[in-house]
C-alpha cells in the first residue's frame, strides 16, 4: 500500500509537495472503518483531489505512475507530453520519493532522475515523443515489521555503481554498473529476486517494493484489448452483468466475437420492444456512451486487481459518471468487500465532497500558487483565523463553492465573453470592409 509521496520539479509541480495516505487519526476521529492497520500504520483506501482546472492535479497522478513507468518500463515510450520537468526551473532533475507498507515490511525509494527525449517530432502532423529515463540517483530504506529505525538497503550513483553492504554479504554482483536508463530495482528484481523460492532479507525487500510499484494501475479505456481482459470478462460475464444492471446499464448479455467474426471484440446484448415483440439487439462496446464504457472498464478493472491490493489511481474520476455511481465506486473501496488495494483520484464532483463519504483527511485541495507552482493541502489542516479545523459535520462542497478552503478559479464576473466577443465582431467588420 502506497503510504507517502514525495514530488519536485515534475510538470506544474516546482516546490517540493507532500501527499500522504497515511490517517490523521489525532485530528479525525470520523469514519474509522476506511483505514486499514498495518504493522501499526493506519493507511487509508481512498483519497480524493480537488481543485481549479490547471492546478495540477492531473499532475499528481501522473507523477504516481511515472514510477511504475521509470522504474518498470510500463507503458512509458508513450507519454501524453513531451514537458515532464518544470518549465518555470532550469533544473531538469526531478526527484520523487515514496514510502510503501506491507505485512512485512516498510520501504522508502527515493530517486533523482531526468528524462531524454529522442526523435522529437513534435512538428510533424502527429506529434511523436520517444523517452527514456536518465537515473541520477536511487536510494532504498527499509525497516522491518517491529522495528522503529530505517536501514539503507542500498544507494545507486549516477555512474551506475551500487553500494550495498548487506547485497554484498548476499552475494549479489554490486561491482555491475548500470546503464542510466536502467532501475536498479528492475535490475536486481529481474536478475535475482524474480523467483519463488524464499530469499534472503536484502533481495526479499527488492522484491516486495517491485511489487508495490508494479501494483499501480491507472483506470483508463484500454488502448489494446487483449486476450487476458476477454478471459476476465468471459470468466465474470454474469458478476458484469448484474453490477450493470444494478447500476440502470440496462443489458441481457455481454458477447465475445474472434476478429474473424467481428471487427470488436466485446458487444452488449439489450432488450428492446418493436411493434409489441421483444427483441435482442447487439451493440458494439465501442458505439455505447462514453459512460458506459468508462465503468465497463473501471469494474474489469476492479474485478482483475482489486484482490491483488493494488493502488488505483484515477485522472478526472467524475468524468462520464453519474454522482450515484461515482458514490457507489468510493463505498465499494471503504466496504469490507476491499481488503487492502487503495484508490487515488482527482475530481470535479463537488456533490460528493460530503461528511457523508470522506473523513477530512481523504480530502485534498490542489491548487497553484504565484509562481505557478503546484500546493496541496488537506481539508483536515485547514483552520479558520481562530486556528479552528473545518468541523466534520459542515457542508464541505458548500463552504469550497464559498471560497473558504481556497483551490477555486476566481472567474471574472461575465466571464469576458463581451469583451472577446466585441473584438472579434470588430475584426470581422475590418476584414469586411477592406476586402470591399
Amino acid at each position: 500500500m502506497l503510504k507517502e509521496i514525495t514530488i519536485q520539479n515534475y510538470k506544474s509541480i516546482k516546490d517540493e509537495i507532500f501527499f500522504t495516505m497515511e490517517a490523521d487519526k489525532d485530528r479525525v476521529g470520523e469514519y474509522n472503518h476506511h483505514y486499514i492497520n498495518i504493522n501499526d500504520n493506519y493507511i487509508l483506501r481512498t483519497s480524493s483531489m480537488y481543485g481549479p482546472n490547471g492546478g495540477g492535479k492531473s499532475n499528481i497522478i501522473s507523477a504516481i505512475y511515472m514510477l511504475k513507468a521509470i522504474v518498470i518500463g510500463s507503458g512509458f515510450t508513450t507519454p501524453t507530453t513531451h514537458i515532464i520537468k518544470n518549465i518555470f526551473s532550469n533544473d531538469e532533475i526531478i526527484t520523487e520519493t515514496v514510502f510503501f507498507i506491507n505485512d512485512k515490511y516498510e520501504i522508502g525509494y527515493n530517486t533523482k532522475y531526468k528524462i531524454q527525449i529522442i526523435n522529437d517530432t513534435v512538428y510533424a502532423p502527429t506529434p511523436s515523443f520517444n523517452h527514456k529515463p536518465y537515473f541520477i540517483y536511487e536510494e532504498i530504506t527499509y525497516r522491518k515489521k517491529g522495528d522503529s529505525e530505517y536501514k539503507t538497503l542500498l544507494i545507486r550513483q549516477e555512474n551506475g555503481s551500487i553500494i550495498s553492504e548487506e547485497l554484498n554479504k548476499a552475494g549479489t554482483n554490486t561491482k555491475v554498473k548500470l546503464s542510466q536508463g536502467i532501475s536498479v530495482i528492475n535490475h536486481l528484481f529481474q536478475t535475482y529476486a524474480n523467483t519463488t523460492v524464499k530469499l534472503v532479507m536484502s533481495l526479499d525487500v527488492i522484491k516486495s517494493l517491485w511489487n508495490e510499484i508494479n501494483s499501480i494501475i491507472r483506470i483508463d479505456t484500454p488502448r489494446f484489448i487483449s486476450q487476458d481482459l476477454l478471459d476476465i470478462i468471459k470468466n465474470n460475464k454474469d458478476f458484469i452483468i448484474n453490477i450493470l444492471n444494478n447500476v440502470d446499464i440496462k443489458i441481457k448479455d455481454i458477447n465475445i466475437y474472434d476478429s474473424n467474426t467481428k471487427s470488436y471484440p466485446i458487444y452488449f446484448t439489450r432488450e428492446i420492444t418493436i411493434n409489441d415483440n421483444i427483441i435482442e439487439k447487439e451493440l458494439p462496446l465501442i458505439d455505447e456512451s462514453s459512460g458506459t464504457a468508462r465503468i465497463f472498464w473501471m469494474i474489469i478493472e476492479f474485478i482483475s486487481s482489486i484482490n491483488k491490493n493494488s493502488i488505483f489511481i484515477c485522472d478526472d474520476m467524475n468524468s462520464y459518471l453519474h454522482p450515484k455511481l461515482f458514490r457507489e465506486i468510493i463505498n465499494l473501496f471503504n466496504s469490507d468487500y476491499n481488503k487492502k488495494s487503495q484508490l487515488i483520484f482527482n475530481s470535479h464532483d463537488i456533490l460528493n465532497m460530503d461528511n457523508q463519504l470522506f473523513r477530512r483527511d481523504e480530502i485534498w485541495f490542489v491548487f497553484r500558487d504565484n509562481n505557478y507552482s503546484t500546493k496541496v493541502i488537506p481539508l483536515s489542516n485547514i483552520v479558520n483565523y481562530k486556528g479552528e479545523q473545518v468541523r466534520k459535520d459542515a457542508k464541505y462542497y458548500k463552504q469550497y463553492l464559498e471560497g473558504k478552503y481556497g483551490a477555486d478559479p476566481f472567474i471574472k464576473k461575465g466571464f469576458g465573453w463581451k469583451w472577446a466577443l466585441n473584438n472579434i465582431l470588430n475584426e470581422i467588420l475590418y476584414v469586411s470592409i477592406s476586402d470591399n
